[in-house]
Formats: structure tokens, sequence, C-alpha cells
């Protein structure tokens, strides 16, 4: 479970999923809370980066659980890597539509602390 918060130029935006490792191989992340979008990746190091690759997009709509057709799914691409110049850790994300293209990325450095969940 992660909870994130970028703070950004119109305020803090809070992002929370949990990741658990598929059945099918891999891992699925699932978004929000409750959990509206999950996302299957394949994992893979490359060099030194932990390379995750999504293959399945669904979408939960109240109590339906949707499969986002292959041909219109996006692909996200994540990359994550330690940077040693920075003592940071270092990420490159890429969604890219296979009709529309790159519908969004974003890399950069960051920081990040483990806490145990209120009792």
């Amino acid at each position: 479970m992660a909870v994130r918060e970028l703070d950004l130029p119109g305020g803090t935006w809070v992002m929370r999923d949990d990741v658990v490792r598929s059945p099918a191989g891999g891992v699925t992340d699932r978004l929000g809370s409750p959990a509206i979008l999950a996302a299957t990746f394949d994992v893979a190091v490359v060099g030194d980066a932990l390379e995750l690759t999504s293959r399945t997009l669904g979408l939960a709509l109240g109590p339906l659980r949707l499969r986002v057709p292959r041909v219109v799914s996006p692909t996200v691409r994540l990359q994550e890597s330690f940077d040693a110049a920075s003592g940071r850790q270092r990420v490159d994300l890429t969604v890219v539509h296979p009709l529309l293209g790159r519908l969004y990325g974003y890399n950069g450095l960051f920081t990040y602390r483990i806490e145990k969940e209120p009792a």
C-alpha cells in the first residue's frame, strides 16, 4: 500500500494505491480508495532499473468490473532506479495510447519513506 502526495501548483494531490502479485504473473496495481482502476504489469530488471510494462487495464464502476480492450487500452511504462548522484530514486513514466499516441508522461527524482499504519 502506498500514499503519494504530490505538491502541485494548485495544491497537494493524493494518490492511494496497492500492489499485489498477479495470479497470472507480474503485479497488479489498484488505484484509488476504493480502487477504480487496476493495471496488471509485467516486471523486469534491466541494468540497474526496475521496469514495469502494463499488459491489461481494468475499471471498476460500482459493482461492475470492466477490462479495457487492448485495441483501445493505453500502455503504461515505468522505469525506476536509484540515482547515486542525488541519493534519490529516479522515475520515468509514460502512457501511450495505440491510436492517439503519447497521452501522459513524467520523470524526475523523488524520496520516499516507509511508515507503519496507525494501530
